[in-house]
């Protein structure tokens, strides 16, 4: 799939670099290289700019989990399912899989997270349920391995 067109306008900077193609230069004149100085001084302050350097990758990732387990508690207790429920089920629980779905488009969690999370099985197998969830798409066992590709082309 090709990139978007870029929609360009006067005055924005597309890249932040200091040389051009095959080294040519990227200034028309000392003014253009001005203006390319004064905008490489903003650029860190616009790049961080609502980030606390307070908050270290760990805390986002504990937040992340935080917000999925109350996620996970909410859904638990619209269904009237105690925790334990969850590893009662069957993998494949059409349950289990809309709460997966729901995590998967809310959180940041990884396939692997939300399946021990949820007692689905391994990751695989929650993608290929979340898979199977979007629409009529075949179900995850009736792959046969000995099948080539090709063979279910034709």
């Amino acid at each position: 799939m090709a990139r978007k067109l870029r929609i360009q306008y006067p005055g924005a900077v597309y890249h932040a670099m200091n040389r051009g193609d095959r080294r040519e230069a990227i200034f028309v004149d000392d003014k253009d290289r001005l203006v390319f100085l004064e905008f490489r001084e903003e650029l860190p302050a616009a790049v961080n700019q609502g980030a606390s350097p307070s908050h270290t990758g760990e805390e986002i990732r504990l937040s992340a989990e935080a917000k999925a387990r109350e996620i996970i508690q909410r859904e638990l207790g619209a269904l009237g399912w105690p925790a334990e429920e969850l590893e009662r089920r069957r993998k494949g629980d059409a349950e289990k899989v809309r709460i997966a779905k729901r995590l998967r488009q809310e959180t940041t969690m990884t396939l692997a997270w939300i399946a021990r999370s949820l007692h689905t099985g391994a990751a695989g197998h929650v993608s290929c349920l979340l898979y199977r969830r979007e629409g009529d798409k075949p179900d995850c066992e009736d792959t046969n391995p000995e099948q080539t590709i090709v063979d279910k082309l034709f």
